[in-house]
């Protein structure tokens, strides 16, 4: 952190969980530090990020591969099915993308009706099948090349899509003003 303020960062960009996310902001308000645009990987997304930070969680700016506004197949119907099921809790993408992953599953074994491990990894493979996360698909290799993903940004203590413009609710707002 030392060096970042010595040498004036106008950007700060971290890969984080959670705890991590919350304790970087606290140091970085803690040293004083202003950066422009202060950006951290999946930590940022959660809800207790929010909670732990208050309004030092505004400005900054997260990713995530799912958000409860994409107009992505069964979305909306997950969302409300969720929040039935859970007393008003909010999904996150830890849910969502774990909903996908039956889904896809879901799929492989209807196409293959067995629950033969090899036979649904080769289906798998194969598979195009949209999810609540969007498009499922994996290349030749098994890497993921069908999702998608989203910038958000905490904005006066609500987390909003903010790129790509397609799907943002808001504009992205600089400089961080925690």
């Amino acid at each position: 952190m030392l060096g970042a303020k010595s040498a004036g960062a106008d950007c700060i960009a971290a890969a984080t969980n959670t705890p991590d996310a919350i304790g970087l902001v606290r140091e970085i308000n803690r040293q004083g530090l202003k950066p422009k645009l202060l950006a951290e990987t999946i930590g940022v997304v959660e809800r207790t990020f929010l909670t732990s930070l208050g309004s030092l969680a505004d400005g900054v700016v997260g990713n995530t591969q799912w958000w409860p506004t994409l107009k992505t197949p069964g979305n909306k119907q997950f969302v409300v099915g969720y929040e039935k099921l859970f007393s008003g809790a909010y999904p996150d993408y830890h849910s969502a993308l774990g909903y996908s992953a039956f889904q896809v599953l879901d799929t492989a074994i209807r196409k293959v009706h067995s629950l033969d491990q090899t036979k649904l990894r080769d289906t798998i493979r194969r598979l195009s099948v949209p999810t609540v996360a969007g498009r499922f698909k994996v290349d030749e290799n098994g890497l993921q090349v069908g999702f998608k993903t989203y910038m958000m940004q905490w904005q006066k203590g609500h987390a909003w899509l903010v790129f790509p413009p397609k799907v943002a609710q808001r504009k992205i707002q600089l400089p961080y003003s925690g």
